[in-house]
């Protein structure tokens, strides 16, 4: 198990250093995507982060994990909606690796629904 478990991270890692240095170069040789428009601060000079850091989606699945979940998604919901940010960030560890198999999909659908629903890009 704990050879599969290496075996990810490694291949993580070097997928991550893979988009890295692709998009790097890219950005060089002045590719930009042609789907998402540049940042660019707003008409008061301003620029608005929100960041979401360690949700730990999935967590204690059986007990209080689940109303956890909802309420985490809850209260991105309201954040969105209350400031308004240009770009929103997640950081850390959003989801629990504990109890992910065979499928994190659920986890990953509810981390993300605020923006979905926000129609945020």
């Amino acid at each position: 198990m704990k050879l599969i478990i290496l075996q990810l991270l490694v291949l993580t890692l070097l997928s991550s250093i893979t988009t890295i240095f692709a998009a790097s170069l890219a950005y060089s040789n002045g590719i930009t995507s042609p789907q998402r428009p540049p940042l660019r601060f707003n008409q008061n000079g301003k620029f608005k982060i929100v960041n979401f850091a360690d949700l730990h989606y999935g967590e204690d699945p059986d007990s209080w994990g689940p109303p956890q979940d909802i309420n985490s998604t809850k209260v991105m919901t309201d954040i969105l909606e209350w400031e308004k940010p240009d770009l929103a960030v997640y950081t850390g560890d959003q989801i629990t690796g504990d109890r992910m198999y065979p499928n994190a999909t659920l986890y990953i659908d509810l981390l993300v629904k605020p923006l979905v629903d926000g129609n945020y890009k």
